[in-house]
């Protein structure tokens, strides 16, 4: 697994197909900004969120490592979870 922490700071995606995504800020937008994120391969994601005792894997379903697969299955979980933008 590769590890990113979702804070303050500049941040780079090596995976990414074609290219290499950075950014600055949080990776994750509307998700807590102490949760941390690991992507492994075959699109295999954790996100751990310590404030909430919390730890979300999902199995890998795609050759495509990259963060739109993690910011879409962030998407689909985080109104569940009931968690605040990043602060």
């Amino acid at each position: 697994y590769l590890w990113w922490i979702n804070g303050d700071g500049h941040w780079i995606r090596p995976l990414e197909v074609n290219t290499q995504l950075k950014g600055d800020g949080p990776m994750f937008t509307d998700a807590p900004k102490g949760m941390f994120f690991g992507t492994g391969l075959f699109s295999q994601f954790i996100f751990v969120i310590p404030e909430r005792h919390l730890v979300v894997t999902t199995m890998g379903f795609s050759l495509d490592e990259s963060l739109g697969n993690a910011r879409l299955i962030w998407t689909a979980l985080a109104p569940s979870l009931q968690l605040g933008p990043a602060r």
